[in-house]
């Protein structure tokens, strides 16, 4: 199987799998627990935080752990923003098109509790900010088409309209794999099982006051020990391993973009600027999607339509809001990359979607 979907769900590496394993023996008490057990479990999750808050250039008390990026991005948006129109007064919010499912359904929540949205594309969200806008929100990296947003001069622009907007970055298609972020972001979520850790840990970095603001709206409970030791590991793994994996995916990816001059009637979707090597869009015309897909997935290849979240949903694609036609949309397959792909399984997925595309075409 050559897995390119990689933007979806990666597979658990082995120190996180360890990380992970070690809660199930050794580390298997609860946290907030008063006795030996509790306390190794305390001290453990009390160390990644550290190591995690560092790589996020946040303090470990201003890191909240959820279930998903998804989760993270829903509840770091929507009490930031209910918390700034109390303490500010506005009620407007600046966002990009095209963003994830999860930063959609918590702006649905918003408008409907009277907030305002202005959509524009990612590089021109800054000029919809005015004395109102409590929160300008972006991606990191577009888990669509991976265009890179440049975070620091985003927040610049973001601050030097109005220093009371709230930046947010949807950092889960970045998180240790661009350089690691520094602290202008005012809220930073990520996500475990994008970066080689297990489902079901993800989180934000809330900065410049904001912590306190999200701190009363979490719900007391255990802590994730397992999730927060196995993100911990990844991260501490792939961290000085960056610049290598990001060198080395650029090279698949080559590989792959060489199908729009091979293939006739094959673009690249991509917006104006730097885009990710990690997440690639391209459109076969003529073939839906998920016909390519499905046929792909046959003969050994796993790739996707777009973001696993909204692909069952009906309505816009997330590329037709970024200005894509219906054809380019609807002929869209995104192949998503890792540091544990190979040339060989490119140059392989090369003549195998080759075989599928014409084979698919001959059917028209």
């Amino acid at each position: 199987m050559i897995y390119f979907d990689n933007a979806a769900a990666t597979p658990v590496s082995a120190c996180a799998a360890a990380a992970a394993a070690d809660t199930f023996g050794n580390l298997f008490g609860n946290s907030f627990s008063p006795h030996a057990a509790g306390f190794a479990a305390e001290l453990a999750v009390k160390n990644s935080k550290c190591f995690l808050a560092q790589e996020l250039s946040c303090k470990p008390d201003e890191l909240f752990f959820l279930s998903s990026g998804s989760e993270a991005n829903r509840f770091a948006l929507c009490h930031a923003a209910r918390s700034l129109r109390k303490k500010n007064g506005g009620s407007h919010i600046a966002c990009a098109l095209g963003e994830h499912q999860s930063v959609e359904d918590a702006l649905t929540i918003l408008r409907g509790e009277g907030f305002c949205v202005t959509y524009s594309p990612p590089d021109l969200v800054s000029e919809y900010v005015n004395e109102n806008t409590v929160l300008a929100a972006v991606s990191e990296v577009s888990n669509e088409t991976g265009h890179i947003c440049d975070i620091k001069k985003f927040c610049v622009s973001v601050k030097k309209i109005n220093p009371r907007t709230a930046v947010f970055a949807d950092g889960v298609q970045g998180f240790c794999k661009l350089r690691a972020p520094e602290s202008f972001a005012d809220l930073y979520t990520f996500s475990g099982h994008k970066v080689h850790a297990l489902k079901g840990i993800g989180g934000v970095a809330a900065r410049n006051g904001l912590s306190a603001q999200l701190a009363a709206n979490v719900f007391s409970s255990s802590e994730n020990t397992t999730g927060i030791l196995s993100l911990a590991a990844a991260a501490k793994f792939l961290s000085p391993l960056r610049e290598k994996h990001f060198a080395h995916v650029k090279k698949i990816n080559e590989k792959i973009s060489s199908l729009e001059k091979i293939l006739p009637r094959t673009q690249i979707n991509a917006l104006p600027g730097e885009t990710s090597p990690y997440v690639l869009s391209m459109s076969f015309f003529g073939i839906k999607g998920e016909t390519l897909v499905n046929s792909m997935s046959a003969r050994g290849i796993c790739a996707s339509m777009g973001a696993a979240c909204r692909v069952k949903k009906s309505g816009v694609t997330p590329l037709e809001r970024l200005g894509f036609n219906e054809d380019v949309s609807g002929s869209a397959v995104r192949f998503s990359f890792s540091y544990i792909n190979t040339l060989d399984e490119a140059d392989e997925a090369v003549k195998i979607i080759i075989g599928c595309v014409n084979d698919l075409r001959g059917l028209e």
